[in-house]
């Protein structure tokens, strides 16, 4: 009885490779039996064609791995009691599963993981609805069971017509890991006065309303000690919406935005682990690893009263803001600044740092 995982593959700006190691540390530390299955290069790479995920690498690596699968049932090494499991639910390939278990009358589990699809308007597979959706409905007839990060999911899920059990474990994370990259970490009111903005530039995270607030608190001529900042692991910052590179470089030719780019992980850390506020506006983001990342680092995040991010935050009201209200996030940044929620920040990480854990659970009692 085996767990057969076909993991993402490894990119340096992402978070494949860390959900990689902190999937297998949880295998390990539960003493249960399991192969990985690997594409046809586990090197980290970088996304060059597409937003979140590269085109060419994300089929390429799940082809392989795939190919490698299916030769492990050739063999019969993978059994009707056996678990497959793969941490993402688009996985071009996948279609082969269902089609050989008809013919061989074995049929191990499948258990994956929905990241969004689309199901979800924000999503960048949205405007791929008109097939994807017949894929992901190939997926929810076959499969066992689908992982989610929140309860708004569910909803988005069953509106779709997706029949899958459904199990709303969180979103994988490893704050003990997360914190190791950090060699010494920062009381609160000791760091620089920063405000990060540390989720990509895209426009389901609406770097735009960002820049809005930061004009708006110059005009206010409120936060002046404060510097506003964004990150990227790229060379340079890049982005899918029109004028947000050029906005956001001639904001910090007016001295208004630091820009932090060609970033490695523990730089990334050291900033953000260095930063008093990590400020979200996504559309979509359920749960959110930057925010994990900065609730372990004791970063405070304010984020939209919007979808998941309340659920996340555990409803922490000194944490959230109206949704698309730039005069009142001005206002909660200012609050959560003057009087910081810190009892409220670790509790996101602390929380998700059990996700795997509960995914594991549900694995096991398959196998």
């Amino acid at each position: 009885m085996t767990i057969f995982y076909l993991p993402l593959e490894a990119y340096r700006e992402r978070y494949t490779k860390q959900l990689r190691d902190w999937t297998l540390s949880c295998f390990q530390r539960r003493g249960v039996a399991y192969q990985e299955v690997l594409g046809d290069s586990a090197e980290e790479t970088l996304v060059q064609t597409g937003v979140v995920l590269d085109a060419h690498r994300r089929s390429q690596y799940a082809l392989t791995q795939m190919a490698f699968l299916v030769g492990l049932l050739q063999t019969g090494v993978v059994s009707s009691q056996d678990v497959i499991y793969l941490q993402d639910m688009f996985h071009p390939g996948y279609e082969a599963l269902p089609y050989i278990f008809e013919q061989t009358h074995v049929w191990p589990r499948i258990f994956l993981r929905n990241w969004a699809q689309s199901i979800d308007p924000d999503d960048f597979t949205f405007s791929m609805r008109r097939w994807m959706r017949l894929y992901e409905m190939l997926v929810d007839r076959s499969a066992a069971g689908v992982f989610l990060a929140s309860m708004c999911q569910v909803e988005m899920s069953r509106l779709a017509l997706l029949e899958c059990p459904l199990h709303v474990v969180g979103l994988p994370f490893d704050q003990d890991e997360v914190r190791g990259h950090v060699a010494l970490l920062a009381c609160w009111s000791d760091r620089p006065k920063r405000i990060l903005f540390s989720s990509r530039l895209d426009a389901e995270k609406q770097p735009h309303f960002y820049f809005d607030l930061i004009e708006y608190a110059c005009s206010q001529q409120v936060l002046s000690e404060y510097e506003f900042a964004v990150c990227t692991s790229a060379a340079r910052l890049r982005s899918n919406q029109a004028g947000v590179i050029e906005r956001a470089y001639a904001l910090r030719d007016a001295g208004k935005l630091a820009v932090y780019e060609n970033l490695t992980k523990n730089d990334y850390y050291a900033l953000l682990s260095n930063s008093r506020i990590q400020f979200n506006c996504a559309r979509q983001d359920f749960v959110s690893f930057t925010m994990l990342e900065a609730s372990a680092f004791g970063t405070i995040t304010l984020a939209p009263a919007y979808k998941s991010f309340p659920e996340a935050l555990f409803h922490s009201p000194r944490q959230l803001y109206v949704p698309w209200s730039v005069p009142d996030a001005l206002a909660r940044l200012v609050a959560a600044i003057e009087n910081p929620p810190l009892e409220d920040v670790g509790r996101p990480a602390e929380f998700h740092s059990n996700t795997l854990d509960r995914e594991l659970d549900v694995l096991c009692e398959f196998i």
